[in-house]
C-alpha cells in the first residue's frame, strides 16, 4: 500500500473505470462495497505529486480495512481479456458444465458482476439438472456474501444428490445460519464416521457445536467436539478448541474434562492481575471549589445548549440522483444547488420544508420532513435522503461486530423519493474493518449505500429467494428508468414460470410499446414472450396496425419483419426499414444472415459492414464480417488489420487465432508458426493457468489446422482439460477412430449434449465405409438433436427423413456456420441424388480451417 511521512512517500490519485459489487472482503471478512478502479502511483513531496510511478488496477478495495491488490493496470486488462475472452470462446465452442462454470468463475474473478449475473441464468437454465453446477453456484454465492441466494443453490444440489457431500455441508451450514440446528445435524451425519477426516474436512462440525452452545444445548457441542478432538488430536494444543471444550464442561458441571493436560509454558505461567492497593485520596471538598465546580457546570450547560442549537440549524439533507442527467433541487427559503448524478449534500435546519425537483420535462414538488428530539441531537444520527423521481437504489446496512459475530440485517430501497432513519452511523461512509468491543459484548453501525450501475445481481437474488413480488417491483421500476436496460429486460422476461407471472409481465411491456422513440429491444422482448400459433397471429395484427400508424417507423418496420410469416416479407419489411432509417444496424444485420444462410456472402458483406459502422462494440456483428471477409477472399486484408487490432487489444485470444488462420490460408507457413510461437511465449509470461490453456488451445487449433492429426492426437492425449477431450475428439474422427471417439461423447468428456458432434461421426464412419455404424450415429444424433433447441427440432426431423428437405426449410433455420457445414455435408452423402446443391452450398460456408473442415473437405469431395 501507498504510505507518506509528513506528507512525503506515496499516494494513488484519481479514479477510472470504477467498478462496485457489495460482497465479503477477503482480508477482515466483513461485508461491504468492494471498489476496483484504475489510478496512478505517485511520489508525493508534501501530498503534492512529483514523479508518476506508473497505472494501476486496485482490486476489492475494501471500505472498512482499506485492504486491496494492487496490479499493473496494463497486464491487468490483458489478463481480463485473455482469461474471459477465453473462457467464453471456450464454452462457446464445448457448452459444458466444466467451460460454463470455469466461464463464470473468470467473469466474478475479474469483477463482471452484471455479465456474471447473466451468464448465471445460463447455467441455470442449460445445467440446471447438474448438482455441481449448483454446488458451485453455492459456493460462489458465499463468497459473494449472498447467503440467501447460496442456501436457495445448496437446496437444489441436495435435492439433486442427497449423497453429494459438498451438497449436504453447504445445505447444512445454510440451515445453521437460519438457525435451524436439529436440521443441520442429520445433513453432517456423514463427517461423525470414523476416518471422515482423512476425506473431508470437519470444520462443519465445529460450526455445529459453536452454534449449539450459543443455544445452550452444551451436551450435543461436547459430543461433537470429542468426536472431533478423536479424529483429530492436536486440536488439544489450540488455545481456542480448548476453550469451546472447556465452555461446554463448565457449562454441564462435569468435572472430569476431555483434554489432556498441557505442557508447561512460562507464557501461560504469568498473569497479570489488576492492583489490590488503596486508591489515592480524595481532595477535600471545601466551598471555593464548590463554588468553582459551579461555575464550570454553568459553562457547560451554556456550551450543550449553544451546541443544541447548532446542530438543530445545520442538518445534512443527503441528494442522489439517480438519473443521467443532473437534476435542480430548490428549498423554497434556503436556497436552491444543481446536484449531479450521485451523492449530493445540502446543509438545512430542521423542520418542515417544501422541495421543488426539476429535470428534463418534469417538475416534482416534495415534502421533506426534518425533525429531532432536543436530547436525541447529541446521541443520534438520523439521515434523511432526497432521491428524485426514486430514481435511485439504496442499501440500508445494519453490521454487529462481536466475537462471534451474527449476520445484520440489509434492506434496499428504490423509487421512494423521500427516506429517513432514525439513526444511521455512516450515511454513504465506509463501514470500520472492526469494533473493540468488551467480552461477551455486541456493538451495531448502520450504513446507507448508493447502489450504481444495472440492479440485475439484486433482481436475480429476489427471485431465487421466491420473493417474485419485490423482484418484479424492482424490474419495474428499473425499466420505467432505464428502459434500453437488455439484461433487465432479459431477467425479467425469464421469471415468467406460469400464466399469471407472463400476463403480469406482457401487460407491463405492453404498456411501454407506445412510448417513443421505440426500444427494439423492448418489443423484441415482448415478441418472444409467448411464441404460440395464436399469440403470434395477434402480435402480427398488433404490429401491422402500429406500422399503418406509423409507416416510416425504422424500428417498427423492422420488428415487423421479424413476425413476418414468410421470407420474402421479412426481407421488403427490413428494407423498407433501412429506407427509413438507414442508421438502424438490427434490419442490415437481419438481411446479412438471410443472405449468409443462401450461401450468398457477397450480397451480406455490405449489410454487415454497415451493421458494423451503426454498432462498432458489438462482437457478433464483427466475428461475422470477419467470416464474410474470408468467404469473400479478402485473406490478406483481413491479416493485416488484425495485426493492427492486436496493437490495440494485446493478447486478444480471437484475433490471434484468427490471424494464425489467415496466414495459413495465405500460404505464409512461416509467419502463421512465429505468431504461434510469440504469442506462446507472451502467454507464458503471464505465468497463470488460464494464460497456459489459452497457450495450448493456440498450438491445437493450429495443428488442426495444419492438419497435423497425429501431433495433434498426440498433444491432446496427455491433456485432461475439456479443450484437450475436444481436441483428441477431434483428432480420433478425422483419423477415422470412430469407435474411440464415440467412447468420449459416453462418458461425456466432449460436448455430449448437442446431436452435432455425433453427426460428424456419421460422416466419418460414412465414409470409411461403414454402413451401419453411420446409421446407428445418425439416429443418436437425432435423438439428442430433438431434445435441443427449436431449431435442432427441424434439424433432427431432417436427419432421420429418408427424402432431402427443401433448400427454403434449410435457409430459415438459425444455426452456426460449423453446425449447418456439418448438416449440409450429411444431406450431400445422405442423398447423393440431390447432393450437389447440398455440396455447394456447404462449401460456400465452410471458410474457416477449424473443426470439422478436413474431414467435411474429404467428405464432399468423395460424394457422388
Amino acid at each position: 500500500m501507498p504510505t507518506t511521512y509528513n506528507g512525503i512517500g506515496t499516494h494513488y490519485y484519481g479514479r477510472r473505470n470504477l467498478e462496485k459489487r457489495v460482497a465479503v472482503c477477503e482480508h477482515c471478512k466483513r461485508s461491504g462495497t468492494l471498489t476496483s478502479y484504475d489510478t496512478r502511483l505517485w511520489l508525493v513531496v508534501f501530498f503534492l505529486p512529483v514523479i508518476p510511478l506508473g497505472r494501476k488496477r486496485i482490486v476489492n478495495a475494501c471500505p472498512a480495512c482499506t485492504w486491496h491488490y494492487a496490479i499493473d493496470a496494463d497486464k491487468w486488462e490483458a489478463a481480463k481479456q485473455l482469461e474471459i475472452s477465453g473462457a467464453l470462446e471456450n464454452y462457446r465452442t464445448h457448452p459444458t458444465a466444466e467451460t460454463a462454470i470455469a466461464a463464470h468463475r473468470e467473469l466474478l474473478k475479474f469483477h463482471q458482476s452484471a455479465q456474471a449475473a447473466e451468464f448465471r441464468q445460463v447455467l441455470q437454465q442449460k445445467f440446471g439438472d447438474q448438482a455441481k453446477v449448483h454446488v458451485y453456484l453455492g459456493a460462489a454465492a458465499e463468497h459473494l456474501g449472498q447467503w440467501d441466494e447460496a442456501a436457495a443453490s445448496f437446496e437444489r444440489a441436495l435435492a439433486l444428490r442427497p449423497d453429494l457431500p459438498e451438497a449436504r455441508t453447504g445445505a447444512a451450514l445454510a440451515r445453521l445460519r437460519a438457525g435451524r440446528l436439529d436440521e443441520a445435524r442429520p445433513l453432517l451425519d456423514f463427517l461423525e464416521q470414523p476416518g471422515a477426516a482423512q476425506l473431508h474436512s470437519l470444520h462443519p462440525l465445529e460450526t455445529l457445536a459453536r452454534a449449539y452452545q450459543s443455544h445452550a444445548r452444551h451436551r450435543e457441542a461436547l459430543h461433537l467436539l470429542q468426536g472431533i478432538l478423536k479424529e483429530l488430536p492436536k486440536l488439544a494444543d489450540v488455545t481456542a478448541f480448548r476453550g469451546l471444550v472447556e465452555a461446554s464442561e463448565k457449562a454441564l458441571g462435569q468435572q472430569e474434562t476431555l483434554l489432556p493436560e498441557r505442557p508447561f509454558t512460562w507464557r501461560r505461567f504469568f498473569k497479570f492481575a489488576p492492583s489490590t492497593g488503596p486508591s489515592d485520596a480524595l481532595p477535600s471538598i471545601t466551598a471555593p471549589v464548590l463554588a468553582i465546580a459551579g461555575v464550570l457546570l454553568g459553562l457547560v450547560v451554556v456550551g450543550f445548549a449553544i451546541s443544541n442549537e447548532y446542530i438543530r440549524r445545520h442538518r445534512t439533507l443527503y441528494i442522489v440522483v439517480g438519473t443521467r442527467e443532473p437534476v435542480q433541487v430548490e428549498v423554497r427559503g434556503h436556497g436552491r444547488i444543481r446536484a449531479a448524478p450521485g451523492l449530493n449534500r445540502m446543509v438545512l435546519p430542521e423542520g418542515r420544508h417544501h422541495a421543488l425537483v426539476r429535470t428534463a420535462g418534469a417538475t416534482e414538488e416534495l415534502v421533506v420532513e426534518m425533525r429531532t428530539g432536543y436530547w436525541e441531537r447529541w446521541g443520534g444520527k438520523p439521515a434523511w435522503v432526497l432521491n428524485p423521481r426514486g430514481a435511485a437504489l439504496l442499501l440500508f446496512r445494519e453490521a454487529i461486530y462481536s466475537a462471534n459475530p451474527r449476520p445484520g440485517r440489509e434492506s434496499f430501497h428504490f423509487g421512494e423519493p423521500f427516506l429517513h432513519w432514525a439513526s444511521v452511523t455512516h450515511p454513504f461512509q465506509a463501514l470500520p474493518e472492526s469494533v473493540q468491543v468488551e467480552k461477551g459484548q455486541e456493538h451495531i453501525l448502520t450504513q446507507v449505500e448508493l447502489i450504481e450501475g444495472s440492479p440485475v445481481a439484486l433482481f436475480n437474488y429476489f427471485r431465487d429467494q421466491q420473493d417474485l413480488p419485490q423482484a418484479e417491483a424492482l424490474a419495474q421500476w428499473r425499466l420505467r428508468q432505464h428502459p434500453e436496460d437488455k439484461s433487465m429486460l432479459t431477467a425479467y422476461a425469464l421469471t415468467a414460470s406460469g400464466s399469471n407471472e407472463l400476463s403480469r409481465i406482457e401487460a407491463f411491456l405492453e404498456a411501454g410499446l407506445s412510448n417513443r422513440p421505440v426500444q427494439i429491444e423492448w418489443h423484441r422482448t415482448y415478441q418472444q414472450l409467448r411464441p404460440t400459433p395464436p399469440r403470434a397471429d395477434r402480435l402480427r395484427a398488433k404490429y401491422a396496425a402500429m406500422q399503418q400508424a406509423e409507416p416510416t417507423n425504422s424500428a417498427l418496420l423492422y420488428l415487423n419483419g421479424r413476425i413476418a410469416t414468410n421470407r420474402q416479407e421479412a426481407e421488403d419489411l427490413y428494407r423498407r426499414a433501412i429506407d427509413a432509417d438507414a442508421n438502424n444496424p438490427y434490419p442490415h444485420y437481419a438481411l446479412a444472415q438471410d443472405e449468409i444462410a443462401r450461401g450468398d456472402w457477397l450480397k451480406a458483406r455490405p449489410f454487415l459492414t454497415q451493421a458494423v459502422a451503426l454498432s462498432p462494440n458489438e462482437q457478433a456483428f464483427i466475428s461475422v464480417l470477419d467470416s464474410t471477409r474470408l468467404a469473400l477472399g479478402e485473406t490478406s486484408a483481413l491479416e493485416a488489420e488484425l495485426q493492427a487490432r492486436l496493437q490495440k487489444s494485446p493478447l486478444q485470444f480471437d484475433f490471434i487465432q484468427r490471424l494464425v488462420e489467415c496466414q495459413l490460408m495465405l500460404g505464409k507457413t512461416n509467419d502463421a508458426q512465429q505468431t504461434l510461437t510469440r504469442y506462446e511465449r507472451e502467454f507464458g509470461r503471464l505465468d497463470s493457468r488460464p494464460a497456459r490453456d489459452a497457450a495450448r488451445a493456440l498450438r491445437r487449433n493450429y495443428l488442426y489446422a495444419c492438419g497435423d492429426f497425429d501431433g495433434l492426437l498426440k498433444m491432446a492425449s496427455n491433456d485432461r482439460t475439456v479443450g484437450g477431450s475436444n481436441s483428441l475428439f477431434q483428432a480420433l474422427v478425422e483419423l477415422g477412430r470412430t469407435s474411440e471417439a464415440l467412447k468420449l461423447l459416453a462418458h461425456e468428456r466432449v460436448d455430449a449434449d448437442a446431436g452435432f458432434p455425433m453427426l460428424t461421426l456419421a460422416i466419418a464412419a460414412r465414409l470409411a465405409g461403414q454402413v451401419a455404424a453411420a446409421r446407428n450415429y445418425r439416429e443418436q444424433a437425432a435423438v439428442r438433436l430433438a431434445t435441443g433447441e427449436l431449431d435442432n427440432g427441424v434439424v433432427a426431423a431432417a436427419v432421420r427423413s429418408d427424402s432431402p428437405p427443401a433448400p427454403a426449410e434449410l435457409d430459415t433455420l438459425a444455426l452456426p456456420f460449423h453446425d449447418r457445414v456439418v448438416l449440409l455435408t450429411f444431406l450431400a452423402q445422405q442423398h447423393p441424388g440431390h447432393c450437389e446443391h447440398f455440396k455447394n452450398r456447404a462449401r460456400k460456408l465452410d471458410v474457416h480451417l477449424d473443426f470439422p473442415h478436413h474431414l467435411v473437405r474429404r467428405a464432399l469431395n468423395e460424394t457422388r
